[in-house]
């Protein structure tokens, strides 16, 4: 019978590149032959082989009539040898006629098309697809194509994942050992793109797998290279995680990835924070691995990573990433250095604080998750000008001046911080906020303040008086004394402030010496009846 023979495609390098894709072809078939190959692989080692060409293509559009050539560019990078698969390889060797023989190749590689990532939307135009020396009916739904010496069915239509007895096993293994050899000769592809290309069209190689067309198979293959990259634990690592903000690439060990759209100004600050505190060093600095920089992975990249990577092995922003940060060892280094050398980096301005303090309190949802965020962070900013840890150390929350010229300035909360924020989440009087030792003003933190500041000699005696030089040997001024009175008029004509919480008031202060005298004394409050104009 007639054998009918139909141009599918034609399909042509550019003569400019046809030596060096002959050269690289070359190298790579010598190396597959079997001494070659075996030898390479008992050593233990691997070859690579890149090239890049533009390549055309015409098919045709009707009989006798050919469409219009489409030219495109492509980057390919071959690998033989790596890991698990090498192992299984040489395991698997038999001797031909005295010579070795590698009937399994541990071969692999990977393909892109920069001109169809220059496209606006190169999901619509290029959808990867599996190759095992010639194309499989296997598509990826990745930006590329993937080459290896898969273990097949004998219909060719799928990469083997079966285990159904022995052989069906070993089929299986030999698929996943040639991950080992997959994963680098991708990643060996992203760092040449990495260098030559621009970041957006770089960030179009980092593969997600789309859950209905995607097969099993690549969706472990992408599980792998996420662990690879992210769980490998290198903070020192290669550098490909491209920065969202500064010029120096991260490591993605070392990269903080956004997963949800956050405030640029939280971001940029949190970021300023991560890099002041990688350039901390000191026994001071030293704690828990934290990222260097917030990375620029798009949101379904980093979406990928968060579900292929264990969560302790990937950093995520999030309120809790952000508290974590801001009670570090590293925090509280690169605050002391801030504080001594005048670095840039850590969150003490006001509206630093209160961007950071209203993106944790946002989140809040019961007051344990309040406690949990806030307790130990270093955002808890005085009228000093200080920034201490929630929990370290009483504050007071004071609504006034007046207020704040009764305390130290290191013991009240910032005044424009309040005002910003408003901060009765914080300061409600419950035993489940005790933790962060904030406080609203009121007499009982009065009566806790005077007797710290007035001569420890007014607290040893019972005496209903004590003696008492203005401005002296300690005594509080008179100037002192009439804003105590005042805060406490205030109070007792409050809104809300009933007879029995205002005796109650006078209970706290009863044994505080307040009440001058004409002779030059202190009278304790409880031995001077009426003096209390309750409401």
């Amino acid at each position: 019978p007639a054998v009918r023979s139909d141009l599918l495609l034609r399909v042509a390098l550019d003569s400019a590149d046809v030596p060096e894709v002959s050269r690289q072809r070359r190298m790579l078939q010598q190396t597959l032959q079997g001494p070659q190959l075996a030898e390479l692989l008992r050593a233990g080692g691997c070859f690579e082989s890149m090239w890049k060409a533009a390549i055309t293509i015409e098919g045709p559009s009707r009989p006798g009539r050919m469409s219009a050539p489409t030219r495109s560019e492509w980057w390919v990078m071959q690998r033989v040898g790596g890991g698990d698969a090498s192992r299984r390889a040489v395991a698997s060797q038999t001797s031909i006629s005295g010579r070795p023989h590698v009937p399994l190749v541990p071969v692999a590689g990977a393909a892109f098309s920069l001109s169809l990532l220059q496209q606006p939307n190169p999901d619509s135009v290029f959808r990867g697809r599996a190759f095992c020396t010639l194309p499989l009916p296997v598509t990826t739904a990745l930006p590329f194509h993937l080459n290896g010496f898969f273990a097949l069915p004998s219909n060719r239509r799928t990469i083997w994942e079966g285990t159904h007895g022995p052989d069906a096993d070993a089929k299986t293994a030999w698929n996943r050992g040639l991950y080992d050899v997959l994963v680098p000769a991708f990643l060996g592809l992203l760092r040449e793109a990495k260098r030559q290309w621009p970041v957006a069209q770089y960030l179009r190689l980092w593969p997600v797998a789309s859950p209905e067309q995607t097969p099993q198979y690549f969706s472990k293959w992408i599980t792998r290279l996420y662990n690879d990259l992210f769980a490998s634990g290198r903070e020192s690592g290669e550098a490909l995680v491209p920065p969202l903000y500064g010029p120096d690439w991260l490591s993605p060990a070392a990269a903080c990835l956004v997963l949800e759209q956050e405030p640029a100004d939280l971001l940029s600050l949190m970021d300023s924070v991560l890099r002041g505190m990688a350039q901390t060093t000191g026994p001071a600095a030293a704690g828990p691995a934290l990222p260097k920089g917030l990375g620029a992975l798009p949101s379904a990249v980093a979406q990928q990573v968060v579900h292929s990577v264990p969560a302790s092995a990937v950093h995520v922003f999030s309120p809790f990433f952000v508290a974590k940060v801001l009670r570090s060892a590293q925090y509280r280094a690169l605050l002391g250095t801030a504080k001594t050398r005048g670095v840039r980096g850590p969150v003490t301005d006001t509206p630093s604080v209160a961007l950071v303090l209203r993106y944790l309190l946002r989140t809040a949802t019961g007051l344990e998750h309040v406690v949990g965020l806030l307790n130990g962070v270093a955002l808890c900013k005085v009228e000093s000008g200080d920034v201490v840890c929630f929990g370290a150390q009483d504050v007071v929350v004071c609504t006034s001046v007046q207020q704040s010229q009764l305390l130290h300035k290191e013991q009240v909360l910032a005044l424009d911080l309040n005002s910003q924020l408003g901060l009765d989440c914080i300061t409600r009087p419950t035993a489940a906020l005790e933790p962060l030792r904030v406080y609203p003003m009121c007499p009982a933190v009065l009566a806790k303040h005077l007797r710290s500041r007035f001569p420890a000699s007014w607290s040893a005696t019972r005496d209903p008086s004590v003696a008492w030089t203005p401005g002296e040997q300690g005594h509080p001024p008179r100037a002192y004394l009439h804003l105590v009175w005042q805060y406490l008029q205030s109070y007792a004509h409050a809104d809300g402030a009933g007879k029995a919480e205002c005796e109650a008031a006078l209970q706290t202060l009863g044994d505080v010496p307040l009440v001058p005298t004409a002779d030059g004394k202190l009278v304790r409050l409880r031995h001077a009846a009426g003096v209390f104009a309750a409401k």
